[in-house]
């Protein structure tokens, strides 16, 4: 039985001032794909993941999101939500104020948000940012239990080796599939440099 297919990309770029940025000429996510973002800082990771969540609008091209898509959005040094929405940005740190939580409390409940969603397609930037080892822990068993397609960026190395079996990197605007988690995408990318460097 062919997966369902959750989401499609289709010749989409998105420049910011003279860089390209994003430069795709076909993505597809299906339903069970567990993929890991990675790239240098600066690449565009997270204007792809808002790309694909429907966040931003890209300057040509399609994207065809065929379910819905939920969102845990990276925090930023002071704890606060990277969203570019003024409306929620502001609904959002009333509640914050109201509520006197801890950055590791507001991270958990943004992320037990997402996951109570119960949406087919889940897009995570960063989500062990302000999450102690037990919080890691938990949002590792949480991530392998999702019912459906995730497309996590992060830092963490163990948690992308736990939790994603595909690699997508993102490098000049373009992305390169690796099958595989974390520590198969660098076994096959140093393979690939030395056979480079023997040609």
């Amino acid at each position: 039985v062919m997966a369902k297919l959750l989401l499609t990309m289709e010749d989409v770029t998105l420049s910011y001032g003279l860089r390209t940025l994003i430069d795709i000429g076909r993505l597809e996510v299906f339903d069970g794909d567990r993929i890991g973002l990675v790239g240098e800082n600066g690449a565009g990771k997270t204007t792809l993941l808002r790309l694909m969540g429907g966040e931003i609008s890209p300057d040509e091209g399609r994207i065809h999101r065929l379910c819905d898509v939920g969102m845990i959005h990276q925090m930023d040094s002071e704890g606060e939500l990277n969203v570019f929405d003024p409306k929620r940005e502001a609904e959002f740190r009333a509640q914050q104020a109201r509520e006197g939580l801890s950055g590791g409390e507001r991270t958990r409940r943004r992320i037990a948000g997402a996951l109570s969603g119960r949406c087919p397609l889940l897009l995570a930037d960063e989500p062990t940012s302000d999450l102690d080892s037990e919080g890691i822990k938990n949002l590792t068993r949480h991530l392998k239990a999702h019912q459906g397609a995730l497309v996590l960026i992060s830092h963490d190395r163990q948690l992308l080796d736990e939790v994603t079996t595909v690699i997508w990197e993102l490098e000049d605007g373009r992305v390169s599939v690796y099958p595989g988690n974390y520590a198969q995408y660098r076994q096959e990318k140093n393979n690939r440099r030395r056979f480079q460097q023997f040609e």
